[in-house]
């Protein structure tokens, strides 16, 4: 019995790391690769009606085209994208996911595509300038995001977790809560449409990668292959200006 055991755990190994191996051949000879997202993170991702738009839809666009592939977006909330790529259910995540060494255990990342970091939002006349002003205040973060870490370094503060940054963001309007932190771009985008004011201060510096899942290198080189020629012909840079100034 443990012989057999024995064996079967060993073939499930094998399969695993064929499995694993196969990721990237896998989407060519289908000729699809499916991506969790979620698309309520202007100017990242969000949707227009029916239809998916954002920086990160736009780059990916343009790296299936170098690839030869067709795109499959998945929706689903941000914090459970890490697990369905380690599941298996995505074959990689690209929703402005922040490079972290505590995600590094977990998922491999792509070259990065663009450079962030946190950034705090509040209502026009607050006194809120900087992180040390925030001590002891309610803070409005998305769940899973790397604004709720930092949000989470700030001494005796309430760090307020709903799974999206829209409703954040109205529970800064109603006052419910006395600030948002954000990644830049998406500070600058409810700022601009909202009338919210970016503090001074940066709380972090990041950058923002492709996750994908690990024990996969030919998938890593073909995804960094695609993003570098995407970066080398200028239409990464003309999607930065799109989006993100």
């Amino acid at each position: 019995m443990f012989l057999a055991v024995a064996v079967f755990q060993a073939a499930a190994f094998v399969c695993a790391q064929d499995a694993s191996a196969e990721l990237w051949d896998s989407i060519q000879k289908n000729g699809v690769i499916v991506i969790g997202n979620s698309p309520d993170y202007p100017p990242y991702e969000s949707m227009d009606g029916n239809t998916r738009v954002g920086f990160d839809i736009d780059i990916m666009n343009a790296m299936a085209e170098k690839m030869g592939i067709k795109v499959e977006w998945k929706t689903m909330s941000f914090d459970t994208i890490i697990a369905a790529v380690n599941m298996g259910n995505v074959d990689i995540g690209f929703s402005g996911f922040s490079v972290t060494e505590d995600r590094k255990k977990s998922v491999d990342f792509s070259t990065p595509y663009f450079a962030s970091g946190q950034v705090i939002v509040v209502r026009p006349g607050s006194s809120i300038k900087s992180g040390a002003d925030l001590v002891g205040k309610k803070i409005g973060v998305q769940l899973g995001t790397t604004g709720q870490e930092a949000a989470e370094k700030i001494e005796n503060a309430e760090v307020i977790k709903p799974e999206t940054y829209s409703t954040a963001f109205m529970m800064l309007k109603s006052e419910a809560v006395d600030a948002v932190v954000a990644d830049i771009p998406v500070a600058n985008e409810y700022a601009q449409k909202q009338g919210f004011v970016i503090a001074p201060e940066k709380l972090s510096y990041e950058e923002n990668a492709i996750v994908i899942p690990k024990g996969n290198p030919k998938l890593v080189e073909a995804l960094n292959k695609a993003l570098a020629e995407v970066e080398q012909e200028g239409t990464l840079a003309k999607l930065v200006e799109k989006w993100m100034k």
